[in-house]
């Protein structure tokens, strides 16, 4: 990350380095895209994803756990591969984003969407209320 930031030193104008924080909104406000690069494929679902999803911005993740099933490829963000291999269309899919506000815009859109529509409390507390009931019933 050193290495790259020295060679693109215009690089910390486009990039907020932040400390670990629970005050995020303004964060959020603040930016144009969110980039959650989990490496794990056994990631869990990921709070600050549904988070950046529900403040309209587009997600770049990768395609592995958790990322994978809650980022819709085109449609709420994009998928990279996980490991180096995955740093070249991390790259590009950044770059993509950035420079193109229209697709931006709309994958940020439909990711706001999708929470409303599926990650609300009360979408949460229904479908744990429909565990719990398929738990009991198979007892």
């Amino acid at each position: 990350m050193i290495s790259l930031l020295s060679q693109h030193s215009n690089l910390s104008k486009s990039v907020s380095w932040t400390p670990a924080t629970t005050h995020v909104a303004s964060l959020y406000s603040a930016a144009d895209v969110y980039v959650i690069n989990s490496q794990g494929s056994g990631e869990t679902f990921g709070r600050v994803t549904i988070e950046a999803m529900a403040f309209g911005l587009p997600v770049l993740g990768t395609d592995a756990g958790g990322t994978k099933e809650i980022v819709e490829h085109n449609v709420t963000g994009l998928h990279h591969p996980i490991g180096r291999k995955g740093n070249h269309f991390l790259a590009k899919n950044i770059r993509f984003l950035l420079e193109n506000r229209f697709a931006r815009e709309k994958m940020g859109m439909n990711g706001r969407k999708k929470v409303q529509r599926m990650y609300l409390k009360q979408h949460m507390y229904s479908k744990f209320v429909e565990v719990l009931v398929r738990c009991m019933r198979s007892k």
